[in-house]
C-alpha cells in the first residue's frame, strides 16, 4: 500500500505543479527556467519529468515537489503535506501527527469558520437582512455557495463557542484572528465571559483564500454602515494571513489568468464576485491593502499582463498609480482600464452586459498613454508651469520603464509634445533623482577626510565585519563598483570570493570566519580590514544590534543611488559628444542604457 507522500507523487507532476510558480521551456527531453531561489539571467534551473526531480545548477539548490514547495512557500513539511495532499485528492488523516503543525490548525479553525458562517447565512432567521442584501446585489444561490459567503452572528462569543465545542482553545481561535482580546478596561457586552470575544459579528462574511484554496481569513461587510462604523473588517495579520501577500480570488482566478494572458485587478470582492458570476473569470482584488510586490509576483506566476481597473474618484486614482509603480518596476506590462464617474465593475456589469465588460477590458491603455491622457489631454502647453508640472509627472513614469526602447520612444514623445529638447529632458530626469539636501542627516564617517560616499562605503564593511550574519543580503544587493575607494572595492570582493566558497558551511557565529578571511587577504588589505574591524566597535553603542539590519538597507539605497547618478552623469556627456558627431547608432545605444539606468535609480525610491 502506498503511503501519503508516494501517493501524492504517483498523482502530481512536477512539470505541471512547477508551472504553477515558475515558466518553464522545454529542453528536449527535460524542462528549464530561470531559478526563483537566486538572481540569474540565464535559465540554469532544470526539471526531469522522467525522474520527478529538480535541481539548480546556479544555486546548487534540488529536490523534488514536496522541497520545492517547502522552499518557495516557505513552509514546514507537515504543511507542504498537506497542501499538496489537498492538489493530489489524497486523503491525509487528521489525527496523524505529521498534519498538527500550528498552520495547518489555524487554516482548518478558518475554514470550519467559513462553514459555519455559511451555514448560518443559509439557515438561520438572524441572517435575513444579509440574504436580502445579496439578493439585492443580484449575487445568485450558486454564487453564494460557489464562494461559501456566509453571515456572522451579532453576538459576542456565539461563533467562539461553537469552534470551542468542535475542540479548539480559547488561543488558538485568537491566533486564527477570529477573536479579539478583550480590554480588561472596556465596560458592556464584550467584557463580561472569557477573555477572547468575537472578532466578525452582524456581518457579511467573505472567505479570503490563498492562490491553494485554503481559507486563510476573512472580509466582513456590515450591513447597515454608518460614519462610525468601518464598511469592510478583514482578518489581522496572523501566521497564515498577510495581506500584502494575498490576492482575493485568485484561487479561482490562476488558471483563467494564464488563458487569458491577462490579469485584471478590481478593488472590491463584490467586483470580483460579479464578474465571476457573468463568466469573465480572470479578475482579482487586493485585500483591503495598496498593490504590493509579493501581490505582483503572485500573478507574474500566471500572466505578465496586468489591467487596472479602480474607482475613477481621487482615492482610486491613487491606488492605481500606486498599483501602477509597483507591477512596473517588476517588469509587467500593466494597461488601465477606465470606467464611468460613479461605475465600478459591479456596477458596470449589471448596467451593461459581461460582452461590454469584456471590450472595456480589451480596450484597456496601456498605462503610458492613460498617463500622458491624465496630464496633457486638455492641458495648456503654451503655459511653461503647465509644462512643468507635466515632466515632473511624467518623466519618473517614463523613468521606471524596464525596456529602453519603450522608455526612448515615450521620452522623444514627452519632448515633441511639451516642445522641449530631449536632451534637456534627460538633464530634469537626473535632478529629480539627485535633489540638493535629500540626505541632510549623515552619520558620522569613520575617517573624517573622506567623503560620505566613500566613509559609508566604509562604514558598510565595518558592520558586515562586526555582524556577518548580514553578508548574505549585502553581497546580493551590492556590487563591488558600486562601493567608493579603492582598497575598499578590492577587500569588499575578496569578502564575496571568500564568502561563495565557504557559503556551503557558513555559520555567521563561527568566530574563526574572521582568522580564515584574513588569512586570504595580502598584508596591506589585512591591515585596513583590522582598522575598520577595530573602528566600528566604537559605535557600540550608537548603532544597536537590533537596528543592524536597518542601517545596512539605508546604506545600500544610498551608495546604488550614488553609483547610478554618476552612471547617468557620464553617460549623458557620452550621448551629448555622440549627438555632436552625429553618430546615429551610438546615440540610440547610449539612449537606452540611460534609460535603463534611469529606472534603476527611480526604482530605489
Amino acid at each position: 500500500m502506498l503511503t501519503p507522500v508516494e501517493e501524492i507523487k504517483s498523482r502530481l507532476d512536477i512539470v505541471d505543479l512547477l508551472q504553477e510558480y515558475i515558466k518553464v521551456a522545454q529542453a528536449g527531453a527535460n524542462w528549464k527556467a530561470r531559478c526563483p531561489f537566486h538572481n540569474e539571467k540565464t535559465p540554469s534551473f532544470m526539471i526531469s519529468r522522467e525522474k520527478q526531480i529538480w535541481h539548480c545548477f546556479g544555486c546548487g539548490e534540488g529536490g523534488d515537489i514536496f522541497t520545492f514547495v517547502q522552499k518557495i512557500e516557505g513552509l514546514d513539511f507537515p504543511e507542504a503535506l498537506r497542501l499538496l495532499a489537498d492538489k493530489a485528492g489524497v486523503v491525509v488523516q487528521k489525527q496523524d501527527p505529521q498534519m498538527l503543525s500550528q498552520r495547518a490548525r489555524l487554516i482548518d479553525l478558518n475554514e470550519l469558520a467559513a462553514k459555519y458562517y455559511q451555514r448560518v447565512l443559509h439557515d438561520s432567521s438572524v441572517a435575513k437582512a444579509a440574504r436580502d442584501y445579496l439578493a439585492g446585489r443580484g449575487v445568485d444561490q450558486l454564487t453564494i455557495d460557489n464562494w461559501q459567503l456566509g453571515y456572522a452572528p451579532d453576538s459576542w462569543d456565539e461563533t467562539a463557542n461553537f469552534l470551542k465545542k468542535k475542540g479548539y482553545g480559547e488561543q488558538e481561535i485568537f491566533l486564527a484572528g477570529l477573536t479579539v482580546k478583550k480590554d480588561p478596561a472596556s465596560s458592556g457586552g464584550a467584557s463580561r465571559g472569557s477573555g477572547f470575544y468575537d472578532r466578525f459579528r452582524g456581518r457579511l462574511s467573505f472567505p479570503i483564500r490563498d492562490q491553494h484554496g485554503q481559507v486563510v481569513g476573512f472580509s466582513a461587510r456590515c450591513l447597515e454602515a454608518d460614519a462610525k462604523t468601518a464598511k469592510y473588517i478583514n482578518s489581522p495579520q496572523t501566521a497564515i494571513f498577510n495581506k500584502g501577500q494575498i490576492l482575493f480570488g485568485l484561487d479561482r482566478a490562476k488558471q483563467e489568468i494564464r488563458i487569458a494572458k491577462m490579469a485584471v485587478l478590481v478593488e472590491g470582492n463584490l467586483d470580483v464576485i460579479t464578474s465571476h458570476q457573468y463568466g469573465v473569470k480572470n479578475v482579482v482584488a487586493s485585500c483591503g491593502t495598496a498593490m504590493t510586490i509579493d501581490q505582483v509576483k503572485l500573478l507574474k506566476r500566471y500572466s505578465d499582463n496586468l489591467a487596472l481597473c479602480f474607482d475613477p474618484d481621487a482615492a482610486g486614482r491613487l491606488a492605481a498609480d500606486r498599483g501602477i509603480e509597483v507591477a512596473l518596476s517588476a517588469g509587467m506590462n500593466v494597461k488601465v482600464i477606465k470606467l464611468p464617474a460613479g461605475e465600478d465593475p459591479d456596477k458596470f456589469i449589471k448596467n451593461h452586459s459581461a460582452a461590454v465588460w469584456q471590450e472595456k477590458i480589451k480596450a484597456a491603455r496601456p498605462v503610458m498613454e492613460y498617463y500622458f491622457s491624465e496630464q496633457l489631454d486638455n492641458a495648456d502647453l503654451r503655459d511653461p508651469q503647465v509644462k512643468k508640472a507635466a515632466a515632473q509627472k511624467l518623466l519618473p513614469a517614463i523613468a521606471r520603464l524596464t525596456d529602453s526602447v519603450e522608455q526612448t520612444h515615450w521620452l522623444q514623445k514627452l519632448a515633441e509634445s511639451l516642445s522641449v529638447p530631449e536632451n534637456i529632458l534627460r538633464e530634469t530626469i537626473i535632478k529629480l533623482f539627485k535633489k540638493p539636501g535629500a540626505r541632510e542627516a549623515e552619520k558620522p564617517a569613520l575617517h573624517a577626510s573622506l567623503n560620505r560616499p566613500a566613509a559609508e562605503s566604509e562604514r558598510f564593511l565595518a558592520i558586515l565585519f562586526k555582524y556577518p550574519e548580514n553578508l548574505p543580503y549585502a553581497i546580493e544587493q551590492l556590487l563591488p563598483e558600486m562601493l567608493w575607494g579603492e582598497k575598499v572595492v578590492r577587500l569588499y570582493t575578496d569578502l564575496i570570493i571568500y564568502y561563495n566558497r565557504a557559503k556551503a558551511n557558513w555559520q555567521s557565529d563561527n568566530r574563526l570566519w574572521w582568522q580564515d578571511f584574513s588569512a586570504t587577504l595580502d598584508k596591506e588589505l589585512i591591515d585596513y580590514a583590522n582598522q575598520l574591524a577595530l573602528l566600528i566597535e566604537q559605535e557600540e553603542d550608537e548603532l544597536p544590534a537590533d537596528k543592524v539590519k536597518e542601517e545596512i538597507i539605508t546604506i545600500v539605497r544610498d551608495l546604488k543611488k550614488d553609483y547610478y547618478t554618476s552612471q547617468l552623469r557620464k553617460i549623458g556627456t557620452e550621448l551629448k559628444q555622440a549627438e555632436s558627431a552625429g553618430q546615429a547608432e551610438a546615440v540610440k545605444a547610449l539612449a537606452g542604457k540611460f534609460s535603463q539606468v534611469a529606472g534603476q535609480l527611480y526604482n530605489l525610491g
